[in-house]
């Protein structure tokens, strides 16, 4: 019953004015209830990411995302575009240097982050992992969500 009131209370908080326990965070995806909270353009589109990544059945989860993403830097042509995404890809530290579920979680979120939601900016061999008509969607409400947290400071 705990959890049940807790899911509940963030429900009726996020619902009423953009509620964040940690004020340092600028956005944040819950999956049980299938909502984002943000406070910039930019978190908003990350949190979108991670909301396309839990309704695509977890993709940044799966053998073949992991796969391109491993290889992604090692096998790329080096194009202009291609060197910036290596380059992230490659150095991408967080929330930790090891490749665990998490990271490719937050990868997925950043490189849908990095390509501004936008479709014609991601790079070849990773469009196949979003869903863009979702995307396309969720993105109609992030000027929404932006105007109405600012509203609310």
């Amino acid at each position: 019953m705990k959890s049940r009131n807790l899911v509940l209370l963030l429900a009726i908080t996020f619902i009423g004015g953009g509620f964040h326990p940690n004020y340092n965070i600028v956005g944040t995806y819950y999956p049980t209830i299938d909502q984002y909270w943000c406070t910039t353009d930019w978190a908003c589109i990350h949190e979108v990411g991670h909301k396309l990544d839990y309704r695509n059945e977890r993709v940044s989860q799966s053998d073949a995302f992991k796969k391109a993403i491993d290889n992604f830097g090692d096998v790329y042509t080096y194009a202009l575009d291609g060197i910036k995404w290596a380059y992230h890809i490659r150095a991408y530290t967080y929330p930790t240097k090891e490749r665990t579920s998490l990271w490719y979680s937050e990868i997925y979120a950043d490189i849908f982050l990095w390509a501004d939601g936008r479709q014609e900016n991601m790079p070849l061999e990773l469009v196949r992992f979003y869903n863009w008509d979702s995307a396309a969607v969720y993105l109609r409400n992030v000027k929404h969500i932006v105007e109405t947290s600012k509203a609310l400071e």
